[in-house]
């Protein structure tokens, strides 16, 4: 079955850079396994802080036609980048917005100046921004560490200057008093207000966890209030049509590289597999013994498929990759078996909780991501 149709969410990310360090990060995992690995000891991933994705990339990647056949959203999204990092963020803003509905980014917000934001709100109707403090406290950031003050000047700027922007909380037991605060904030700006509970919580069992980075550990509760908050909820499922971020609400999921991942739950692992490739892409030898288990039900379909490299948006075209076996055939046909263990019983979308999200549409443009209108070849 095509995995394309109408109303797919491109989830971009732009670049391999970002001004902050958080205890939490991929970036951060990313480098202490590869020093670990290598018995070395780098600030950062030899992968990080390599390159941005070109507006020539783009266009090249994202014809105009695709755009407007698929796809109703694209989002600045990163597993490894600070967007508004990438030179060229406000003309990929511009290109995007005359081709699909709704452009948006998401940002920690402490970069870059007040003028560059309010050029940023000036650059096309339908952007919309969401900006991230973890605490409006002073030496509360635990999990995203920014300066609070820098983020909320920056969302003031942006706002002042025509964007329209969400203030964005990601719920943690140090942060949860402050949802008042952070609601009227938004009122007093201007802007819209969104809270949700972090990614590694939605699995119902785990109530905390410990980061460590640069020799001091950090932890991260879940907040309590949850179980009795009326609008929380539970989905338990096997079928990945049901849930998949890729089939169900159809995002398509395109790392800084151009290389397509089913979904961002296994993008981390995924790049573990093919680490080699991302440093040298003449090299595209899976490793096949670091996360056996996805190896088995993802990246061995990706080798019969050709590799790695048939993922990719630098040799191939998005609508090749799009309906190529791997997508078309061979990832939802283990689905149908129940023989891909990693999506079918342990996707985290599959036994999700979370707090339902506010209405943040503040461009009042219908979402179309969960629509189930593919085509049924």
């Amino acid at each position: 079955m095509s995995i394309l149709s109408t109303g797919h969410k491109l989830s971009l990310d732009i670049g391999t850079y970002c001004n902050l360090s958080c205890p939490s990060c991929f970036r951060v995992s990313q480098t202490k396994s590869y020093n670990e690995k290598h018995k070395t000891n780098l600030k950062n991933h030899p992968y990080l802080n390599t390159h941005h994705v070109t507006l020539d990339q783009v266009k090249s990647w994202f014809p105009k036609q695709f755009l407007m056949d698929y796809v109703h959203h694209v989002e600045f999204c990163g597993a490894i980048s600070e967007p508004a990092l990438n030179p060229f963020c406000i003309d990929l803003v511009k290109y995007f917005s005359q081709h699909v509905k709704i452009v948006s980014m998401s940002t920690n917000g402490d970069i870059k100046s007040v003028e560059w934001w309010k050029q940023l709100a000036k650059s096309a109707s339908n952007f919309v921004v969401r900006f991230y403090p973890d605490s409006l406290k002073p030496n509360n950031s635990l999990y995203r560490q920014s300066n609070t003050e820098n983020v909320i000047q920056n969302l003031k700027a942006f706002v002042s200057a025509g964007g329209k922007a969400v203030l964005s909380q990601v719920v943690f037991k140090h942060n949860q008093d402050e949802i008042s605060e952070f609601k009227q904030l938004a009122n007093q700006i201007g802007c819209n207000y969104k809270m949700f509970v972090a990614r590694e919580f939605t699995d119902n069992k785990t109530t905390s966890y410990e980061a460590t980075h640069n020799e001091k550990t950090y932890l991260l509760e879940k907040t309590d209030f949850i179980p009795s908050n009326p609008t929380f909820k539970e989905i338990k499922s096997s079928d990945p049509n049901t849930y998949c971020t890729l089939t169900y609400e159809k995002i398509i999921r395109v790392f800084s590289n151009g290389v397509i991942f089913p979904c961002c739950h296994v993008e981390g692992e995924l790049f573990d597999i093919y680490e080699d490739f991302f440093l040298n892409e003449s090299n595209t030898v899976p490793n096949t013994k670091v996360h056996p288990q996805i190896y088995k039900d993802i990246a061995s379909k990706i080798e019969i498929q050709g590799g790695i490299k048939t993922l990719s948006l630098k040799y191939n075209s998005i609508n090749d990759i799009m309906n190529s076996t791997f997508y078309r055939n061979a990832l939802q046909t283990s689905w149908k078996l129940n023989s891909n263990e990693t999506c079918c019983n342990n996707c985290i979308n599959g036994t999700k909780s979370s707090i339902q999200e506010e209405n943040t549409n503040i461009l009042n443009i219908p979402d179309l991501s969960n629509r189930q209108d593919r085509d049924s070849q």
